[in-house]
């Protein structure tokens, strides 16, 4: 079938195909180049047909050939001019279905040997056009040919002069057949590779799709999907068959400051080695994936010898022990390792999705451990913790039951303006209200969320509770002005998009009204999460960068970042009125903050002593609790009624 596929593909077919169709690779590509090659096949039948008809002196017949064969051309031609498939399959098919009518309308109706290659016409418009196209010329050939047989019109032979009006002629019969079936088969062969040939691409196309749902494009190992479905299996393998394994959840360390340094470029390449050397290092006994930008998940069948620690230390060690080549550059990279084992816990009462949920938090705390060692290094949970887990999973059950109670509550912290301490706006802050325990600051449950997928249902919870706040007050208050309020992101909010977005949209959409919405991340989020800040500006929110001095801000992207202020670490704060260095770099970062028309903000103000020092360094922003801790939004109205007062 080579010499069909070079036929298809060779450049004069190509000169009649629109440009907007070529390299595509669509069916409409191909239709278009069927559609020049049948008609050209059809028209060059026609044409030695016409010369017959000359040398017989048929002059009509000869007339009909040619003109017949101008129309089919047609079709190719208004195809390439108009960039229109459609259009030109429907004038070939019509040159097509004319020629032959009136070559049968004139050599005998239905007795017309010609009338044969109407079978051509539905035949033409099925492979050219579209299944109704075919359809659609099928029912018109019926009529056509039952017009003939119940007219059964006088042929128009007279026209033709002898040997046509001889019914004993043959010889035309047997042409007329043996090039109908030419014709056919050629359809059929060439409809046959078109059709195998796009089912190829159809599956092609779909183990594509499933290889790219499944692996990662950058490193060809299973992506965090498929390896949660690997990870999942083997739960149930072990749950099954009792049979342990250990599952690694991999960080790579610093690996920002290398990929700052080499690109984005050299940084997948960097990923793509390790990614080569823990595949090699986990051939046998273990499989690895690739969860997240620089981290990986591992799964490792256990040693029955006990000797499956050492071994796997010494593989996954080596993997780091030589420098990366990254185009003659010798770049060193580290790894921390936390591991876990899927018996640590009576996992009986667990369903699956628990189970992988428990296993995956632990190695991560395994992993965090190892990171306050330098170099490579592999954490192993320690199986004595067995209780803090149990309690831990405790806790969050608790969690989860106040959420669903509804005993989670928005408080707010003043921030005020001084001198005077008119309140200028609050930052939005989550309190638990247990039943049993009271009031419980963020510290009782915080950390305990910021570990789990829990820290977006504590969000949605502060929001609907911060929501609720504002409408009753809309409804006393309908004419007040809108206050400033300010929520913290987590860097863990910031990396599952999904359940930020209609969070962000909800609060500062719906609340617009009530409200200024401003949103607080860290500098060290902010410096390190580039994907994440990127996706906050897209949305148009406002930011305030918290905790700042902590980090390595880059001065020169501060000047660029669409944010609303700073917010001094708490660190600077504590003592400032006794530590002189301190008060010099708040005086370097008001002034800083003026120059580009910041708002700079001294968080954790608890003595008036602190109050005085950050005064007289240029600071009129506050927050802390030497004006007034969190409190509900009814006192928070009332303090904004008192510093009104007081002003």
């Amino acid at each position: 079938m080579h010499w069909i596929e070079r036929t298809v593909h060779s450049r004069f077919v190509s000169g009649f195909v629109p440009d907007e169709l070529k390299s595509t690779d669509s069916i409409d590509e191909y239709r278009a180049r069927l559609l020049v090659i049948f008609a050209i096949g059809v028209v060059a039948i026609g044409w030695c047909a016409s010369a017959f008809y000359l040398f017989m002196t048929a002059y009509l017949a000869c007339l009909i050939a040619v003109v017949g064969g101008l129309a089919i051309l047609c079709g190719p031609l208004l195809m390439k001019s108009r960039g229109n498939l459609g259009l030109g399959a429907l004038v070939a098919t019509t040159g097509l279905f004319g020629t032959v009518f009136a070559f049968s309308w004139l050599t005998g109706g239905i007795a017309a040997p010609s009338l044969l290659w109407m079978v051509t016409v539905p035949i033409f418009a099925l492979v050219i056009h579209s299944t109704s196209a075919g359809i659609g010329w099928a029912l018109l050939v019926i009529l056509a040919v039952g017009g003939f047989y119940a007219l059964e019109p006088r042929s128009l032979s007279a026209w033709v002069p002898h040997p046509f009006a001889i019914p004993e002629l043959h010889l035309l019969k047997f042409v007329a057949v043996t090039s109908v079936a030419v014709v056919i088969l050629q359809f059929a062969l060439i409809y046959g590779w078109l059709h195998g040939r796009w089912n190829q691409k159809l599956v092609e196309a779909r183990d594509a799709l499933a290889y790219r749902a499944c692996f990662d494009q950058l490193t060809g190992l299973p992506n965090r999907e498929e390896f949660q479905q690997r990870f999942m299996t083997r739960i149930i393998a072990a749950r099954r068959d009792g049979a342990p394994f250990w599952y690694g959840f991999l960080d790579l360390d610093n690996f920002k400051a290398v990929n700052d340094s080499l690109g984005h470029p050299g940084g997948d390449r960097i990923i793509d080695l390790v990614a080569r050397r823990l595949h090699y290092a986990l051939r046998e006994g273990g499989s690895i994936g690739r969860i997240g930008g620089d981290e990986f998940g591992i799964l490792i069948d256990i040693d029955p010898t006990g000797d499956d620690r050492q071994d796997l230390l010494a593989r996954l060690t080596e993997a780091f022990s030589s420098p990366f080549d990254i185009d003659g550059a010798n770049v060193r990279l580290a790894a921390s390792i936390g591991l876990a084992r899927s018996d640590i816990h009576d996992f009986s009462a667990h369903s699956d999705e628990d189970v992988l949920e428990i296993l995956h938090r632990t190695a991560n705390r395994a992993m965090f451990r190892a990171k306050q060692v330098p170099g490579p290094r592999i954490e192993y949970f320690d199986p004595l913790d067995r209780g803090e887990s149990d309690r831990r999973v405790q806790r969050e059950n608790a969690i989860r039951e106040g959420l669903a109670q509804g005993q989670f509550e928005a408080y707010y912290q003043p921030i005020v303006e001084i001198p005077g301490g008119r309140l200028i706006g609050a930052e939005v802050l989550a309190r638990w209200n247990h039943p049993e325990h009271g009031l419980l600051g963020p510290d009782e449950f915080l950390p305990l969320a910021l570990q789990s997928p829990l820290i977006h249902d504590v969000a949605d919870a502060l929001a609907e509770a911060l929501c609720r706040d504002l409408a009753s007050t809309r409804m006393r208050e309908p004419h007040a002005p809108p206050l400033a309020l300010q929520v913290n992101l987590s860097p863990e909010q910031l990396y599952a998009m999904e359940r930020l977005e209609p969070l962000i949209y909800r609060l500062t959409v719906n609340c617009q009204e009530a409200v200024e919405m401003r949103f607080e991340i860290t500098e060290s989020e902010w410096t390190k999460n580039e994907e994440g800040f990127e996706w906050l500006k897209s949305l148009g929110v406002d930011l305030i960068i918290d905790d700042f001095g902590k980090g390595y801000s880059s001065l020169s992207r501060l000047a660029h970042m669409p944010c609303r202020g700073l917010k001094l670490d708490r660190e600077f704060i504590q003592d400032i009125d006794a530590t002189p260095q301190n008060q010099a770099l708040v005086r370097a970062v008001v002034q800083m903050g003026r120059a580009l028309d910041l708002s700079v903000v001294a968080e954790g103000v608890e003595t008036q002593a602190e109050l005085d020092v950050i005064r007289r360094a240029g600071v009129d922003i506050v927050q802390g609790f030497y004006f007034a801790r969190p409190m509900p939004f009814q006192a928070l109205l009332d303090y904004r009624d008192g510093s009104r007062q007081a002003s």
